[in-house]
């Protein structure tokens, strides 16, 4: 898995905070990638017609879909063992290495 200090760039100071929390990241837990497939869920909805509609995100109404993601991918992880500890891990250095070059950048932008 290649981390922000293999990808050969200098290593601000978020990074080595970052990395002091790997744990935290990694490996992805299944409900926050259920809640990302129920963000993109409602995104859907919001654009099926081709123009965007002003539908409502709200708990009553989408937690029944992210129940119904957060159910498959556990059932999923269960049956795919393997697989789901390499995407999960994947995803967690992701968001992990992903916000702190965000954090990073709008410091730099900021000056």
């Amino acid at each position: 898995m290649q981390t922000y200090f293999a990808m050969g760039k200098k290593t601000p100071k978020q990074a080595k905070i970052v990395h002091s929390f790997m744990d935290a990241f990694i490996p992805m837990l299944p409900e926050p990638v259920a809640f990302a497939l129920t963000m993109i869920q409602n995104t859907l909805h919001r654009w099926e017609t081709g123009r965007e509609a002003n539908i409502e995100l709200s708990a009553e109404k989408y937690c029944p879909y992210y129940k119904g993601h957060l159910d498959w991918i556990k059932a999923w992880g269960k049956k795919h063992s393997e697989e789901w500890d390499a995407i999960s891990a994947k995803l967690g250095n992701a968001a992990a290495c992903g916000s702190m070059r965000l954090h990073y950048e709008i410091k730099e932008i900021q000056g």
